[in-house]
């Protein structure tokens, strides 16, 4: 196989009708911290950040679509007085990529892309033009996909990798 890769986590936001209840002692159901005006819980697997007053949530750690069913449960579950979740959205996908060759010159030749190297950081950063998705290519033949709305968005460098002649 030319490719093998896994989702490392989708990032989601909602907001909240009114205000979630949290109980700032020590809970059986979830561990609570604050960092500056973010209170943050991990309930199960899972990290939610509760923003403005309380009503808006993002929501990380989950490895696939069926984990954002799972969390929601979980938030459900360990979160009292929540009536109602809506604007749920995907904000960002992170996605590894396992080549079988090093990439790296697939990309510089297409004009579809930009080319970043910076010195104190072992990959080379690749940005889809029109996507503004950005890859992270490591001589490990690592490719670590972050800003993707969808998996969809992968197409673009999938495609100039499956179309490299003499790679099997």
């Amino acid at each position: 196989m030319l490719l093998q890769g896994t989702i490392t986590n989708i990032k989601l936001s909602f907001k909240l009708l009114s205000p979630a209840a949290l109980d700032n002692r020590k809970n059986e159901k979830y561990e609570m911290s604050k960092v500056k005006n973010i209170e943050i819980i991990k309930c199960c697997n899972f990290t939610f950040s509760f923003m403005s007053n309380r009503t808006f949530v993002n929501l990380t750690s989950c490895k696939s679509y069926v984990d954002i069913i799972v969390a929601i449960n979980a938030f459900l579950c360990c979160v009292e007085n929540v009536q109602i979740i809506h604007s749920l959205k995907v904000d960002s996908i992170s996605y590894l990529l396992s080549a079988k060759f090093y990439p790296l010159d697939v990309y510089a030749s297409n004009e579809q892309f930009f080319i970043k190297t910076h010195p104190r950081f072992k990959g080379v950063t690749v940005k889809h033009k029109s996507s503004n998705v950005i890859c992270n290519i490591f001589k490990s033949q690592k490719m670590v996909f972050m800003g993707l709305k969808s998996l969809k968005q992968l197409n673009p460098f999938i495609s100039c990798i499956i179309n490299v002649p003499n790679v099997k």
